[in-house]
C-alpha cells in the first residue's frame, strides 16, 4: 500500500513509550501527592505546621531558604501536586496524538528543567546554612542532601533530551504540526 497525503503518519515507539512511562510515573506521583497534601491539611491546624516549622529557627536553621519553606509550606506543597496531574493529563493526550498534549508535554519537561534547576540551588543555599559546608557535597552524613543534587542535576538534560526528540520533525507530524 502506498502512503498518500491522506494517510496518517506512522506513530514512533517513542512517544507511546514516554506516554506509558510519564502516566506510570505521573500517576502514582498524583496519588501519592494527594495523599500528602490530604494528611497535611487533616493533620497540622492552619498555621500549626507553619510554627513548628518557624521554631526551628535558631537551631542552626537560619537560612534564608528554610525561613521561605518554613512560611510557605502548605502553598509549596500543592505545586508538585499540580506538576504531576499536568504531566499525567499531557502524557494520557500524547496517546491520542493530541496537539495540545504536545505541547503541554513540551512545556512540562521545560518547568522540569527549571525546577530540578532551582532544587539544585535551593539545596545548596539550605545546606550551606546550616553549616553542611565547607568539604564535598556527597561526604558521609550528607548523602540524602548530595543525592538529592545528583538527581536533580542529571534530569536536567534528560528533560532537554526529551524535548530534543519530540522537536524532531517526524515526531511532530505525528501530531498534525509542521
Amino acid at each position: 500500500m502506498l502512503m498518500t497525503d491522506t494517510q496518517p503518519p506512522q506513530r514512533s515507539g517513542f512517544v507511546t513509550t514516554l506516554a506509558w512511562v510519564l502516566i506510570i510515573l505521573a500517576g502514582v506521583a498524583s496519588v501519592m501527592l494527594a495523599a500528602q497534601n490530604l494528611f497535611l491539611q487533616f493533620m497540622f491546624s492552619p498555621g500549626e505546621l507553619e510554627r513548628l516549622l518557624g521554631a526551628q529557627q535558631g537551631m542552626g536553621t537560619d537560612a534564608p531558604a528554610h525561613r521561605f519553606m518554613a512560611e510557605h509550606f502548605r502553598s509549596l506543597m500543592l505545586v508538585p501536586l499540580l506538576f504531576a496531574v499536568l504531566v499525567l493529563t499531557g502524557a494520557i493526550g500524547l496517546l491520542g496524538r493530541r496537539p495540545w498534549a504536545y505541547g503541554l508535554t513540551l512545556v512540562m519537561m521545560g518547568v522540569g528543567m527549571l525546577w530540578n534547576g532551582a532544587a539544585v540551588v535551593l539545596h545548596l543555599m539550605t545546606m550551606a546554612g546550616l553549616g553542611a559546608f565547607p568539604g564535598p557535597v556527597l561526604r558521609p552524613g550528607m548523602f540524602g542532601g548530595g543525592f538529592q543534587i545528583l538527581v536533580s542535576a542529571l534530569m536536567i538534560p534528560v528533560f532537554g533530551w526529551i524535548i530534543l526528540r519530540l522537536r524532531a520533525p517526524e515526531i511532530r507530524r505525528e501530531f498534525g504540526l509542521k
